[in-house]
């Protein structure tokens, strides 16, 4: 036979804390928060057109030229003849009317060789640099050559060959046998 039940013992210590559970289930997503739009932001510069000033002018018909001493032949160029309104274009080259630096560029392309010299002219003074001295260096077909110049307003550039006086060059014909570019690099105000 079995005694009653004795009372309840004191609750004893707690025991070690046990591994973590797996993870649980993802909630749901909240509502998307609203907020006020901000004030539009302040409007920027404006921007300005092309500030470049450019010419280009060439010499596609096959140009037959006569020799000249100095300061030389002038060379037409009035074959896709392109500018900027501050640069006036001529059958024989440019006129810039803004004061600048420039970058003046020149092609010519001979049917034959020929012990010429050709240069750049400046209100019709030859720019030193740009001369090519074929009489120096030999007989060639192609000459080109690039300077950079400070130009003022009026200033006029042209191409030029100088050679044996009365002699003729022909210039190549169906492409480009002579080119005259200006670029303006640094002409304020523009």
């Amino acid at each position: 036979m079995e005694g009653p039940e004795g009372p309840q013992g004191i609750e004893g210590p707690e025991g070690p804390e046990g591994p973590p559970g797996g993870a649980g289930a993802t909630g749901a997503t909240g509502a998307t928060g609203t907020g006020a739009t901000g004030p539009p932001g302040p409007t920027g510069p404006g921007g300005g057109g092309s500030t470049v000033e450019s010419a280009f002018g060439s010499s596609t018909g096959g140009q037959v030229i006569t020799l000249e001493t100095e300061p030389g032949a002038i060379i037409a160029v009035p074959d896709n003849q392109l500018t900027s309104p501050n640069i006036i274009a001529a059958n024989d080259g440019f006129t810039v009317l803004t004061a600048g630096r420039y970058r003046v560029s020149y092609s010519l392309l001979l049917l034959t060789s020929r012990v010429v010299s050709t240069r750049i002219l400046l209100n019709g003074a030859p720019v030193d640099p740009s001369v090519l001295n074929g009489n120096l260096t030999g007989s060639y077909t192609n000459y080109d050559n690039e300077v950079l110049l400070d130009l003022a307003p009026g200033d006029n550039l042209q191409l030029a060959v100088v050679g044996p006086a009365g002699q003729t060059i022909t210039l190549e014909t169906g492409t480009s046998g002579a080119t005259l570019q200006v670029i303006g690099l640094d002409v304020p105000g523009i």
